[in-house]
């Protein structure tokens, strides 16, 4: 629409990449199960948790939260705004890891992600 970026329109999370450990963040999504307080976990209300997440073992890692189904590829968000619902991107909730009983986000590599976004403007 009048040639402008889609996220004039939407808004838009920025980025940020290295952030170390004991990063307070915003983790949203549809759970479906699991164990989010104060969540339904009905896969159909959209759910918010905040704490911090630590990084070990090349992954940002919470202990303890399994976001079930529904809410994989939900975002990890620094420096989150709840007025204008923004903030910085900075990893995704990957997976659970039922062995060790904590929830797995990517670190993400700067050059990889950029090259994706890239993409996705052309």
């Amino acid at each position: 629409m009048e040639n402008l970026p889609l996220k004039y329109y939407t808004g838009a999370l920025g980025w940020i990449f290295q952030l170390g450990t004991d990063v307070p963040t915003t983790i949203q999504g549809y759970p479906d199960g699991g164990n989010l307080q104060n969540c339904p976990n009905n896969g159909q209300t959209l759910c918010m948790w905040q704490g911090q997440t630590i990084l070990a073992n090349d992954y940002h890692i919470v202990h303890d939260l399994n976001l079930g189904e529904g809410a994989s590829g939900g975002p990890l968000i620094a420096n989150y705004d709840p007025n204008v619902n923004l903030g910085l991107l900075y990893s995704n909730y990957a997976s659970f890891d039922d062995l060790n009983d904590q929830l797995l986000g990517p670190i993400y590599d700067p050059i990889e992600f950029h090259a994706l976004i890239g993409e996705l403007t052309l």
